[in-house]
This record gives structure tokens, sequence and C-alpha cells, in this order.
């Protein structure tokens, strides 16, 4: 029962190995936020990406396909090298949305505090637990997803798809407040269905 377009945020976890193995693997997740600040991850990619052209082709795929209003990638190994072969995959493309997007990329900063990312898992539990955060039915790697969810959390486990949805956190948008607040997203989101019938009525 995912809600009518709001915000849509990609975030990945690359890797630049060059294995078949686990570790190589790069992880990119897009998340719905809807007027109340509840996240909704609606997609996830998991897979081996061989080359930097590989990796910047499926970071530009994944853009095409929802057209967020914002890719983060964490700022690790070097990976930043790859944000020219990002935008030249973009420009093949000729999709005039998505070569601006890339753009305009949020870098995230490492943190290499005492167990970062141990912490930053551990912040989904009370947001999972009390649905600020969902998952829609249709999400690919479920399995390979609640599996690392379960996984204690050492040095050597990879735990990339649940650091991964961790890293959304960072654009959850606040909850209104007031009654203001609330009729005014009740009236945006309302106008927001009234274009969506026109336009599938059109479509039809």
């Amino acid at each position: 029962d995912l809600p009518l377009y709001v915000r849509v945020t990609q975030c990945w976890d690359l890797n630049g190995g060059k294995g078949k193995k686990d570790n190589d693997m790069c992880v990119g997740t897009a998340c719905l936020w809807d007027s109340n600040g509840v996240g909704h991850i609606i997609d996830l990619v998991c897979a081996n990406y061989p080359t930097h052209v590989s990796i910047a082709q499926a970071v530009v795929q994944f853009a095409r396909k929802h057209h967020p209003d914002t890719i983060s990638i964490e700022d690790s190994l070097g990976m930043r090298m790859i944000e020219p072969t990002i935008w030249a995959e973009a420009d093949k493309t000729g999709d005039d949305f998505v070569k601006n997007l890339v753009r305009h990329i949020y870098w995230r900063p490492v943190d290499t505090t005492k167990d970062a990312k141990k912490n930053r898992i551990a912040s989904l539990y009370p947001q999972v637990l009390y649905g600020k955060i969902k998952f829609a039915s249709t999400l690919p790697e479920r399995e390979r997803m609640i599996t690392q969810f379960i996984k204690p959390i050492t040095k050597s486990s990879k735990n990339d798809i649940p650091d991964c949805i961790a890293f959304q956190m960072h654009f959850q948008p606040a909850a209104p407040t007031t009654k203001e607040q609330k009729d005014r997203i009740d009236a945006e989101m309302k106008r927001r269905r009234e274009q969506e019938i026109g336009k599938s009525t059109w479509e039809m």
C-alpha cells in the first residue's frame, strides 16, 4: 500500500573490487518518502560490477528507473574517481533529468568512528519497529536482505544492504507538527492526486 509520489532518494554503497564474492557487491536502495516522514524501500540493487564503467552504468540505470530527487554515494576507497564516468554514461542516455541529476551527487563523508557501521544499522531498529521504515512486498533480494539484518555485525560480516538502507535516514523528512503544516501537505497531496488521475485518464 505505497503512498503517492512525494520524494524519492537513492543511496549507494559501492565496492571497487573485481572479484565475484559477496564482499565485492555494490548495493543501491531507492526510498519513497511520504508526507508523514515514513520511508518505503521500493527497490534494491545488489550485484557485482567488475569495472568502474559497469558501476557507473548501474548508477545511471537506477536513476533512470526512478528519477529520484537525490543520489547519495559513500565517498570511500577512491570511488569518487568514477564521477566523470557516471556523467559520460548519463550523457549517452539523452535523459536531461538524469544528466543534470548525476552532476549533483551527494558524496557522503566516510564515518571512521568506532563501530560506525554497527551503530548505523542499530539505529534502524526503532524506525522499523514503529513503522517509520517499511519495505515493498515486491522488493528484490528480500531473502538476502533479511539474512543480512539477522546476521550479527562483525568486522568480517557483510551487512551492506542494511547499512545502505541506514544511509537513507539522512534524508528522512520531518513529520508535520502543526495543523497548518498538515493541512498544507494534505492540500498538496490532493492536488497531485488529481494530476495523477488526469494523467491516467489521458493515457487510457
